[in-house]
């Protein structure tokens, strides 16, 4: 297991920040001008990094959590994705199905602890509704399937990621839809809709 056990509610700093993004006129319209994906996270991690120190003032278990966008590095190494799967029986995994090869990888936004393997607490994805391109929604799926899988990695424990939970987020015009991922497997979307669940 790569995360301890922190009785804490992840959405309690990813969901306000979302909700202050959409509340605020000036940043809504980055969605609405159909700004880059990567503009837009970054907006939203500087909203939830706010409210992250102020969780921390609150909860000694997230002192050595940082939140990162972008983030390609596992300890001095790339980031790389799918290694495991050659050891995996799971025929009906996604990944497999799809037949992914090994890969680097760049999650949009990951709560963990920096350069180390031992406390991966959160990793998200963002789409914009607008993108319609399967291939890329597909490799966000694979993505948070494969960081939040729990299977062990044989001789391979230093890049077993194993994040606790991880999040797809599709933000359309006045909404946003949130599909939760955990240990491989994944929940119905829920919606976001002026600051409530709908």
């Amino acid at each position: 297991m790569s995360f301890k056990n922190i009785q804490f509610d992840w959405l309690e700093v990813i969901i306000p920040a979302i909700d202050l993004l959409y509340s605020t006129p000036n940043d809504k319209d980055l969605i609405r001008r159909n700004a880059n994906e990567r503009t837009i996270v970054a907006n939203i991690y500087s909203k939830a990094n706010t409210f992250f120190t102020q969780k921390k003032e609150a909860n000694q278990g997230l002192d050595d959590l940082v939140i990162d966008i972008e983030y390609n590095r596992n300890g001095e190494g790339s980031k790389e994705v799918f290694g495991k799967c050659d050891f995996c029986n799971n025929q009906d995994c996604f990944i497999k199905q799809r037949h992914l090869q090994y890969t680097t990888s760049s999650p949009d936004m990951i709560i963990h602890h920096r350069g180390f393997n031992d406390n991966n607490q959160v990793i998200i994805e963002f789409k914009k509704v607008s993108n319609k391109n399967s291939r890329e929604r597909d490799d966000d799926k694979a993505k948070l399937i494969y960081f939040t899988c729990q299977q062990p990695f044989p001789n391979h424990e230093d890049e077993n990621y194993q994040y606790h939970i991880g999040f797809f987020i599709d933000l359309d015009i006045d909404r946003y839809c949130v599909t939760t991922y955990q240990d491989a497997t994944h929940d119905v979307p829920r919606c976001r809709q002026r600051g409530a669940w709908i």
